[in-house]
Protein backbone atom coordinates (compact mmCIF):
# COMPACT_ATOMS: atom_id res chain seq x y z
CA UNK A 1 0.00 0.00 0.00
CA UNK A 2 1.09 3.58 -0.79
CA UNK A 3 -1.64 4.71 1.69
CA UNK A 4 -3.78 2.66 3.14
CA UNK A 5 -5.98 5.22 4.26
CA UNK A 6 -6.99 6.85 1.14
CA UNK A 7 -7.01 3.57 -0.10
CA UNK A 8 -4.15 3.74 -2.04
CA UNK A 9 -1.98 0.66 -3.23
CA UNK A 10 0.44 -0.10 -6.56
CA UNK A 11 0.27 -3.82 -7.60
CA UNK A 12 3.63 -4.60 -8.56
CA UNK A 13 4.73 -7.53 -10.76
CA UNK A 14 7.34 -8.12 -8.87
CA UNK A 15 10.09 -10.22 -10.96
CA UNK A 16 9.74 -7.59 -13.79
CA UNK A 17 9.54 -4.34 -11.51
CA UNK A 18 6.26 -3.10 -13.22
CA UNK A 19 2.86 -1.76 -11.97
CA UNK A 20 -0.55 -1.24 -12.69
CA UNK A 21 -1.89 1.81 -13.99
CA UNK A 22 -4.62 3.42 -15.82
CA UNK A 23 -4.04 4.22 -19.38
CA UNK A 24 -7.58 5.80 -20.12
CA UNK A 25 -8.53 8.05 -17.55
CA UNK A 26 -11.96 9.28 -19.62
CA UNK A 27 -13.96 5.45 -18.45
CA UNK A 28 -11.08 4.10 -16.14
CA UNK A 29 -11.87 0.61 -17.07
CA UNK A 30 -8.92 -0.14 -19.55
CA UNK A 31 -5.30 -0.92 -17.62
CA UNK A 32 -1.63 -2.26 -18.94
CA UNK A 33 1.37 -3.07 -17.36
CA UNK A 34 3.90 -0.37 -17.77
CA UNK A 35 7.18 0.68 -16.31
CA UNK A 36 7.96 2.89 -13.31
CA UNK A 37 8.51 6.22 -13.91
CA UNK A 38 10.46 8.54 -11.74
CA UNK A 39 7.41 9.85 -10.64
CA UNK A 40 6.88 7.51 -8.78
CA UNK A 41 3.18 8.48 -9.30
CA UNK A 42 1.78 4.89 -11.01
CA UNK A 43 -1.27 4.36 -8.24
CA UNK A 44 -4.15 2.27 -8.40
CA UNK A 45 -7.26 2.94 -5.92
CA UNK A 46 -9.87 0.07 -4.83
CA UNK A 47 -12.84 2.13 -5.19
CA UNK A 48 -17.03 2.08 -6.26
CA UNK A 49 -18.28 4.51 -8.22
CA UNK A 50 -19.85 6.36 -5.63
CA UNK A 51 -16.25 7.24 -4.66
CA UNK A 52 -15.98 10.07 -7.56
CA UNK A 53 -18.40 12.62 -8.30
CA UNK A 54 -17.99 13.15 -11.62
CA UNK A 55 -18.85 16.63 -13.90
CA UNK A 56 -17.91 18.38 -17.14
CA UNK A 57 -16.73 22.01 -17.38
CA UNK A 58 -15.48 24.22 -19.98
CA UNK A 59 -12.51 27.24 -20.03
CA UNK A 60 -12.48 30.15 -22.04
CA UNK A 61 -11.01 33.47 -21.39
CA UNK A 62 -13.77 35.12 -23.67
CA UNK A 63 -17.24 36.53 -22.24
CA UNK A 64 -19.62 33.84 -22.17
CA UNK A 65 -23.31 34.26 -23.75
CA UNK A 66 -26.53 33.00 -22.29
CA UNK A 67 -27.43 30.82 -25.50
CA UNK A 68 -23.61 29.36 -25.11
CA UNK A 69 -24.44 28.58 -21.58
CA UNK A 70 -28.34 27.06 -22.21
CA UNK A 71 -26.26 24.30 -25.05
CA UNK A 72 -23.62 23.40 -23.49
CA UNK A 73 -26.23 22.90 -20.17
CA UNK A 74 -28.80 21.14 -21.95
CA UNK A 75 -26.72 19.15 -24.91
CA UNK A 76 -23.36 18.51 -22.51
CA UNK A 77 -23.91 18.55 -19.07
CA UNK A 78 -22.12 20.62 -18.77
CA UNK A 79 -21.40 21.82 -14.52
CA UNK A 80 -19.24 24.56 -14.24
CA UNK A 81 -17.18 27.41 -16.45
CA UNK A 82 -13.26 28.23 -15.46
CA UNK A 83 -13.07 31.89 -15.63
CA UNK A 84 -10.14 34.31 -15.27
CA UNK A 85 -9.00 36.86 -12.79
CA UNK A 86 -6.64 39.06 -13.50
CA UNK A 87 -4.60 42.31 -11.81
CA UNK A 88 -6.74 44.25 -12.64
CA UNK A 89 -11.34 44.66 -11.95
CA UNK A 90 -11.48 45.58 -15.83
CA UNK A 91 -9.96 42.46 -17.35
CA UNK A 92 -11.16 40.19 -14.87
CA UNK A 93 -14.27 37.75 -14.46
CA UNK A 94 -17.45 40.43 -14.48
CA UNK A 95 -19.76 40.51 -11.68
CA UNK A 96 -22.36 40.75 -14.61
CA UNK A 97 -20.91 37.46 -16.13
CA UNK A 98 -20.86 35.99 -12.73
CA UNK A 99 -24.49 36.22 -12.45
CA UNK A 100 -25.45 34.99 -15.97
CA UNK A 101 -22.98 31.77 -14.99
CA UNK A 102 -24.81 31.09 -11.46
CA UNK A 103 -28.46 32.14 -13.42
CA UNK A 104 -28.04 29.03 -15.55
CA UNK A 105 -27.42 26.67 -12.30
CA UNK A 106 -22.97 26.24 -12.86
CA UNK A 107 -20.63 26.54 -11.03
CA UNK A 108 -17.88 29.09 -11.40
CA UNK A 109 -13.98 28.37 -10.71
CA UNK A 110 -10.98 30.91 -11.08
CA UNK A 111 -7.94 30.90 -12.54
CA UNK A 112 -5.76 33.41 -11.84
CA UNK A 113 -3.33 34.51 -14.75
CA UNK A 114 -1.03 37.67 -15.90
CA UNK A 115 2.12 36.85 -18.11
CA UNK A 116 2.81 32.95 -16.62
CA UNK A 117 4.44 31.65 -19.34
CA UNK A 118 8.07 32.56 -18.79
CA UNK A 119 10.63 31.25 -15.91
CA UNK A 120 11.26 34.94 -15.08
CA UNK A 121 7.85 35.84 -14.31
CA UNK A 122 7.78 34.09 -10.96
CA UNK A 123 9.14 35.89 -8.30
CA UNK A 124 8.44 36.72 -4.80
CA UNK A 125 7.51 40.43 -5.92
CA UNK A 126 5.21 39.33 -8.52
CA UNK A 127 3.64 36.91 -5.98
CA UNK A 128 3.18 39.84 -3.66
CA UNK A 129 1.14 41.72 -6.47
CA UNK A 130 -0.80 38.83 -7.91
CA UNK A 131 -1.85 37.70 -4.16
CA UNK A 132 -2.82 41.12 -3.59
CA UNK A 133 -4.95 41.64 -6.84
CA UNK A 134 -6.31 37.86 -6.60
CA UNK A 135 -7.90 38.89 -2.93
CA UNK A 136 -9.48 42.22 -4.01
CA UNK A 137 -11.05 40.92 -7.12
CA UNK A 138 -12.39 38.12 -5.20
CA UNK A 139 -13.54 39.95 -2.60
CA UNK A 140 -15.26 42.34 -5.17
CA UNK A 141 -16.38 38.84 -6.77
CA UNK A 142 -18.24 37.72 -3.43
CA UNK A 143 -16.28 34.23 -3.85
CA UNK A 144 -17.46 32.48 -0.81
CA UNK A 145 -14.63 31.47 1.73
CA UNK A 146 -13.13 28.12 0.80
CA UNK A 147 -13.57 29.08 -2.69
CA UNK A 148 -10.68 28.11 -5.11
CA UNK A 149 -7.92 30.44 -7.06
CA UNK A 150 -5.60 28.75 -8.96
CA UNK A 151 -2.70 29.93 -10.15
CA UNK A 152 -1.37 29.38 -13.58
CA UNK A 153 1.71 28.42 -14.39
CA UNK A 154 1.33 28.04 -18.66
CA UNK A 155 4.27 27.02 -19.94
CA UNK A 156 6.66 24.04 -19.67
CA UNK A 157 8.64 24.60 -16.57
CA UNK A 158 12.14 22.68 -16.35
CA UNK A 159 13.01 21.61 -13.06
CA UNK A 160 15.25 24.33 -12.04
CA UNK A 161 12.14 27.17 -12.85
CA UNK A 162 9.85 25.25 -10.40
CA UNK A 163 12.94 25.11 -7.66
CA UNK A 164 14.13 28.77 -7.86
CA UNK A 165 10.72 30.65 -8.90
CA UNK A 166 7.77 29.19 -9.01
CA UNK A 167 8.02 27.20 -5.46
CA UNK A 168 9.26 30.43 -4.21
CA UNK A 169 6.24 32.41 -6.07
CA UNK A 170 3.39 29.86 -4.45
CA UNK A 171 5.25 30.22 -0.89
CA UNK A 172 4.69 33.91 -1.24
CA UNK A 173 1.17 33.95 -2.10
CA UNK A 174 0.47 31.49 0.67
CA UNK A 175 2.03 34.15 3.03
CA UNK A 176 0.13 37.12 1.52
CA UNK A 177 -2.89 35.13 1.79
CA UNK A 178 -1.78 34.22 6.04
CA UNK A 179 -1.29 37.47 6.68
CA UNK A 180 -3.94 38.92 5.15
CA UNK A 181 -6.31 36.15 7.09
CA UNK A 182 -7.87 35.42 3.55
CA UNK A 183 -9.63 32.06 3.33
CA UNK A 184 -9.83 31.57 -0.43
CA UNK A 185 -7.72 27.98 -1.14
CA UNK A 186 -5.24 28.44 -3.43
CA UNK A 187 -4.60 26.15 -6.45
CA UNK A 188 -1.91 25.66 -9.22
CA UNK A 189 -2.66 25.25 -12.81
CA UNK A 190 -0.04 23.78 -14.67
CA UNK A 191 2.31 20.55 -15.93
CA UNK A 192 2.22 17.40 -13.74
CA UNK A 193 5.55 18.26 -12.98
CA UNK A 194 4.81 21.81 -11.76
CA UNK A 195 1.57 20.39 -10.13
CA UNK A 196 3.05 17.34 -8.23
CA UNK A 197 5.85 20.27 -6.88
CA UNK A 198 3.42 22.91 -5.64
CA UNK A 199 1.00 20.67 -4.36
CA UNK A 200 2.13 16.95 -3.47
CA UNK A 201 5.41 17.47 -2.77
CA UNK A 202 5.58 21.12 -1.09
CA UNK A 203 2.17 21.36 0.36
CA UNK A 204 1.81 24.78 -0.61
CA UNK A 205 -1.70 24.26 -2.72
CA UNK A 206 -4.28 22.73 -1.98
CA UNK A 207 -5.66 21.80 -5.14
CA UNK A 208 -4.41 21.18 -8.77
CA UNK A 209 -5.83 21.76 -12.34
CA UNK A 210 -3.73 19.65 -14.78
CA UNK A 211 -3.29 21.85 -18.05
CA UNK A 212 -4.20 20.35 -21.36
CA UNK A 213 -0.33 20.15 -22.99
CA UNK A 214 -0.07 16.52 -22.48
CA UNK A 215 3.93 16.61 -23.84
CA UNK A 216 4.80 19.15 -21.22
CA UNK A 217 6.98 17.13 -18.23
CA UNK A 218 5.46 14.88 -15.36
CA UNK A 219 1.78 15.49 -16.81
CA UNK A 220 0.91 12.01 -18.29
CA UNK A 221 2.65 10.71 -14.73
CA UNK A 222 0.54 12.77 -13.32
CA UNK A 223 -2.98 12.32 -15.60
CA UNK A 224 -4.21 10.26 -12.74
CA UNK A 225 -8.12 11.19 -11.07
CA UNK A 226 -6.25 10.06 -7.54
CA UNK A 227 -3.98 13.34 -8.37
CA UNK A 228 -5.39 16.17 -9.95
CA UNK A 229 -8.81 18.04 -9.15
CA UNK A 230 -9.86 19.14 -12.32
CA UNK A 231 -7.90 18.32 -15.95
CA UNK A 232 -8.17 20.39 -18.89
CA UNK A 233 -8.84 18.53 -22.28
CA UNK A 234 -7.26 19.31 -25.38
CA UNK A 235 -7.81 20.75 -28.16
CA UNK A 236 -9.19 23.97 -27.62
CA UNK A 237 -12.38 24.49 -30.07
CA UNK A 238 -14.53 26.60 -31.54
CA UNK A 239 -17.98 26.75 -29.95
CA UNK A 240 -20.47 29.22 -30.96
CA UNK A 241 -17.88 31.39 -31.80
CA UNK A 242 -15.70 31.42 -28.60
CA UNK A 243 -12.45 29.27 -27.44
CA UNK A 244 -13.12 26.81 -25.17
CA UNK A 245 -10.93 24.02 -23.57
CA UNK A 246 -13.36 21.26 -21.94
CA UNK A 247 -12.61 20.15 -18.51
CA UNK A 248 -13.84 17.92 -16.04
CA UNK A 249 -13.02 16.42 -12.73
CA UNK A 250 -13.94 13.14 -10.59
CA UNK A 251 -14.12 15.25 -7.15
CA UNK A 252 -17.00 16.98 -5.48
CA UNK A 253 -15.03 19.54 -4.15
CA UNK A 254 -12.60 21.33 -6.38
CA UNK A 255 -13.18 24.96 -5.13
CA UNK A 256 -15.96 25.76 -7.13
CA UNK A 257 -18.86 28.43 -5.99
Amino acid sequence: PIDSIKRIFRIKLQDYNLFLTVTDTDNNSTVHWAPPTNDDSQEWRFCTESDFTYSKGIDTASTVTASMLTKLKNEQDIRFVCKYIRRSLSDSLSTAERDLIHSHGLNIVCFFQTLSNYADYFSEFSAVIDATAAINVANALKMPEKAAIYFAVDYDALEANIQNNIIPYFRKIANVFSQNNVKYRIGVYGSGKVCKAVKDTNNIAELSFLCGSLGYQGTSSYNSITRFDVRQNAPQILYEGVYIDYDETWQSDFGQW
